[in-house]
C-alpha cells in the first residue's frame, strides 16, 4: 500500500470516527429535549419504601414506545411499569422518579426476546377501569388479555414500626369480543373455552388431548385462541 492509500485510508477512518461521535452527540441532545418538553408528576420519595418486594413489573429500565391519548408519541424511551399504582414511571433529569401527566393508551417494550404489548382500551370490569393497562397475548377476533395487580399486604406484627408491608402478586386474564365491545374473566376449563371460542366440546376435547395442550398454561392457551379466534 502506498502513501497516497493510506493517506485516503486514514482520512476515511477519522471521519467515519467523527460520524459516530456526531450521532451520539445529536442523539443525546434529543433525548434531554425530549426530556424538558414531557411534563411529568414526582413521587412522593416514600412511596415505594417499607415494603418487601417490587412495585413494578420488571425493575429494569425498558426502552419503550409510548402512544398518549392526544395522539403523541415516544420511540425508545426508559420507563418503568408500576404495577401497584397502574402507571408508567420515569427519570426527570434530577433523577426523580415522575409519572406522565398526559394520560399515556398503549405501550410496548421487549424485555430477554418477548415483547410486551399493553393499552388501555377495555371495558371497566373486577375494579378496573378503562384507563387500567392489560397486556396483549393474543389479538384476534376475540383477544385474550392479562392484568397484572400487586397489593400491599399489612405487617401481622402491628407493635414494629420496621415490619415492611410485602407486596402479593395477582395475575388473571381475560377474553374481549372486539365486535360487541364484551369483556369476561377466563375460567381454564374445557366448557368455558369450547363457548368462548365457538368450538364444539367434544371437538376441544380430542384436541386438547391429542396435541397434549394444558389449558393451564399460558403459552398453550395462547395457541389454542392462535387456532380458534383469528
Amino acid at each position: 500500500m502506498n502513501y497516497t492509500t493510506k493517506n485516503r485510508w486514514r482520512f476515511t477512518a477519522i471521519m467515519l470516527t467523527i460520524s459516530v461521535l456526531l450521532c451520539l452527540t445529536n442523539a443525546g441532545k434529543a433525548q434531554q429535549i425530549v426530556l424538558q418538553d414531557i411534563d411529568g408528576k414526582p413521587l412522593l420519595r416514600n412511596q415505594f419504601t417499607d415494603i418487601d418486594g417490587s412495585p413494578f413489573l420488571f425493575d429494569d429500565w425498558l426502552p419503550s414506545d409510548i402512544s398518549f391519548r392526544s395522539g403523541g408519541n415516544l420511540k425508545d424511551f426508559n420507563v418503568k411499569y408500576d404495577v401497584i399504582n397502574d402507571a408508567l414511571v420515569f427519570l426527570d433529569q434530577e433523577g426523580n422518579l415522575n409519572n406522565f401527566k398526559e394520560s399515556v393508551k398503549s405501550f410496548k417494550f421487549t424485555k430477554g426476546a418477548k415483547t410486551y404489548v399493553f393499552d388501555a382500551q377495555y371495558p371497566a370490569i373486577d375494579g378496573h377501569t378503562g384507563l387500567s393497562y392489560y397486556q396483549i397475548l393474543f389479538a384476534g377476533k376475540l383477544q385474550l388479555i392479562k392484568k397484572y395487580n400487586k397489593v400491599l399486604l399489612e405487617p401481622q406484627n402491628y407493635n414494629s414500626a420496621n415490619v415492611a408491608k410485602k407486596v402479593q402478586d395477582i395475575v388473571n386474564l381475560y377474553v374481549y369480543n372486539p365486535s360487541d365491545k364484551s369483556i369476561v374473566k377466563l375460567k381454564q376449563n374445557e366448557s368455558f373455552l369450547a363457548e368462548k371460542l365457538a368450538i364444539d366440546a367434544g371437538k376441544l376435547k380430542r384436541y386438547l388431548k391429542y396435541n397434549k395442550v394444558n389449558i393451564k398454561k399460558q403459552d398453550d392457551l395462547v395457541k389454542l385462541f392462535e387456532l380458534y379466534a383469528k
